[in-house]
Formats: C-alpha cells, structure tokens, sequence
C-alpha cells in the first residue's frame, strides 16, 4: 500500500527481501522466500479508503480526518494513481517459509551410532 504510505506519511516501514533474509538466517534455514506484487483497482479513492478499511489495516493513523484532510487525499490519490479502471492499490507481499535452525549443546554433539553405544555410555555416565 505504497499509495497511501505515499500521500499520506503514515504507514509501516517493512524489511525488503534481502533484509529480512540477512535477519533470519542466523537462527532459520530459508525454506521458501517470494514476493508478489498484487495491484488492485477501485472505482475511487473512496471505495480504496473502504477496502482499506475492511482488511483491517488502517489503524496505524487513530486520528480522524478532517473534511479537508479527505477531500486533499481523494485529490492527491485521483491525481497519482489514476487508471483506465479509476484508481489503483498496490500489494507488496513477500512470502516466508523459515525452519528454527536446531541448535547443539556440547553434551548433543557426539552423534550416537547404534543404541548399544548410548546405552553404554549412559551406563558409564550414571555408574550402572
């Protein structure tokens, strides 16, 4: 939602593909790890306000808009982001598949073979 991120000032900063790649691998393997960019089109920039609305993800701003705030926005919006279709909305998804990498004390190190190995060495360890 670039658009209104755009227009407006208010809106999450996410990590980039890279980014988020570089921070998780030091504890996950990267299984999977795509983007899609998904763009929508609305008749207006209201019917945007009310799609926005409805997914949920418009409370980072709690502060109402005035009525010039409003009609400011659907002016900038018209003027940007028109389409053949009315407006449109821009999706950047990235999808994440990560695995917890398994992380090895120094007893788990030794790999233990057969279970007669183990048992010995449990034996040894508890003096059976």
């Amino acid at each position: 939602m670039q658009e209104i991120k755009t227009l407006t000032s208010i809106g999450l900063n996410y990590l980039n593909h890279d980014q988020l790649r570089t921070l998780a691998e030091p504890w996950f393997d990267v299984e999977v790890m795509t983007e899609e960019i998904h763009t929508l089109d609305f008749p207006t920039p209201a019917a945007v306000l009310k799609h926005i609305s409805k997914t949920g993800v418009s409370g980072v701003n709690q502060s109402p808009w005035t009525r010039s705030q409003h009609r400011s926005f659907v002016e900038r919006y018209l003027q940007h982001y028109s389409t053949a279709e009315g407006v449109q909305l821009t999706y950047h998804c990235l999808y994440c598949c990560l695995k917890k990498k398994a992380i090895v004390t120094p007893n788990e190190q030794k790999q233990h073979w057969n279970d007669d190995e183990k048992d010995a060495e449990l034996e040894i360890a508890h003096g059976w």
